[in-house]
């Protein structure tokens, strides 16, 4: 099982510290890895009462973790800071702080890959991270919210929306690129990328099934497609059916470079 957190430290090129085996069985309390008793090098973990995040430790957490969130969790590391809107792959680490690193990751990261976009000051976001193996369900942490992109998915209801733009304009006399708002990145995912009041209460008494099956893409999104939508709104602000190529974001440093 290769953990979230190993994969970050591999990409950073990061050092494993010279932890002694664990001396009974177990899991990461952190990203669950299996602890084998005189194996696994391990250290001894029990959360402060500072600590903040015990409802995302792991359920089978055993009182130990492994050498990977050991590192991760150092502040030498800076995975918890200046690194914790990143992708990290098998060997490289890409900055994804704006929308065209978003999609660039959704287009273009080569699984294995981790993905995270913290969005407050001091998050754990890392150790969560699903480990993604195909493109066409990415994993993701953004913010406290740890969840699945369907691609295909987020990719139809972009093209959905620039229909449901024209069938709003139509009716309504107006002239709105997309009939949605709150395209927000950085905050809460609950209102992400809604649909405009005027708009929705036009569209949704439609007849036209070709409307209604457009506004069926948009509402199965999940909270983090909306978040992954809005980022190919924010940088491709010009309706279109067809998305354009993102270039590849800075590679971060590694330690070794």
């Amino acid at each position: 099982m290769v953990s979230s957190c190993f994969m970050a430290v591999r990409a950073l090129g990061l050092p494993l510290p010279p932890l002694a085996a664990a001396s009974s069985d177990g899991s990461c309390g952190l990203c669950g890895v299996p602890i084998r008793k005189g194996v696994t090098p391990a250290k001894l973990y029990q959360p402060t009462a500072e600590f903040a995040a015990f409802e995302h430790l792991h359920p089978n957490r055993s009182g130990w973790i492994c050498a990977a969130c050991v590192v991760v969790t150092s502040s030498a590391s800076g995975l918890m800071t200046r690194h914790s809107r990143a992708v990290f792959t098998a060997n490289k680490a890409y900055r994804m702080s704006n929308a065209a690193d978003i999609c660039w990751m959704l287009q273009h990261a080569t699984p294995p890959f981790v993905a995270v976009f913290n969005t407050r000051a001091s998050a754990h976001v890392l150790w969560q991270a699903p480990v993604t193996h195909d493109r066409a369900v990415i994993g993701v942490v953004v913010g406290s919210t740890v969840g699945t992109i369907r691609s295909q998915a987020v990719l139809s209801a972009h093209a959905a929306l620039g229909r449901l733009a024209d069938a709003a304009n139509k009716a309504l006399g107006t002239h709105y690129h997309w009939p949605v708002f709150n395209l927000s990145l950085y905050g809460d995912l609950v209102d992400a990328c809604r649909l405009n009041p005027l708009h929705e209460s036009m569209l949704r008494s439609s007849a036209n099934p070709k409307v209604m099956g457009d506004l069926c893409a948009f509402d199965d999104l999940n909270p983090t497609e909306r978040w992954a939508l809005s980022a190919l709104l924010l940088a491709r602000p010009k309706r279109g059916q067809s998305i354009a190529s993102f270039d590849e974001p800075p590679i971060l440093e590694k330690k070794n470079d």
